[in-house]
């Protein structure tokens, strides 16, 4: 089955694009670049992921969205993924629509700091975006049971591509790593 994998470049999204293609499914990748200091490192990683484990890859460029108004009230650290998230579902779902794919895949976790709230969020825009097309669509979380990062890593160790992604494994963080240099320089 053909399936949409919004491919963030982390960890996360290399554990769904493993279990989708040991599944069979024929995984198709979207990356979002927001334009973000780290959006080099994390376009590069969701490019080899893409190579590796799916089918196709598109990645479409968004950058110049700082300027937007943000909600003062969320935690500086996580503004972006205000809109971040908003975006990239709509876009996801969209292009799944427009391709005949008739799921979206996130590698929305049920303990993620931010992800799993915005779970009924990404299923309330893709529901949106069935009613202005004829195949409905479904968002599918396979990473929802994933509580810990022990079981996480369990899921990518074997992945000859694991240390080339962006996002740092160790807690505390490492603070050598792509992504902790990156959320230390920027404060995320």
């Amino acid at each position: 089955m053909k399936v949409l994998l919004l491919n963030g470049g982390g960890i996360d999204s290399l554990a769904v694009a493993m279990i989708l293609q040991k599944s069979g499914h024929e995984v198709h990748s979207l990356h979002v670049d927001f334009g973000y200091p780290s959006s080099i490192p994390e376009k590069a990683a969701a490019e080899l992921i893409a190579s590796t484990y799916c089918a196709d890859h598109l990645n479409i460029s968004m950058s110049g969205l700082d300027a937007m108004g943000l909600d003062a009230s969320i935690e500086p650290r996580f503004r972006p993924v205000q809109y971040q998230q908003l975006l990239l579902t709509t876009i996801g779902a969209s292009h799944a629509q427009m391709n005949d794919m008739p799921y979206v895949v996130t590698g929305v976790r049920g303990n993620a700091i931010v992800g799993a709230e915005f779970k009924p969020l990404f299923e309330e825009l893709v529901r949106q975006v069935n009613l202005k097309y004829l195949k409905p669509i479904s968002v599918v979380h396979p990473l929802e049971t994933v509580t810990s990062t022990d079981a996480l890593y369990a899921l990518v160790e074997d992945s000859p591509i694991l240390h080339d992604t962006v996002s740092c494994l160790a807690l505390p963080a490492c603070g050598t790593c792509l992504k902790c240099v990156f959320r230390a320089k920027y404060g995320i």
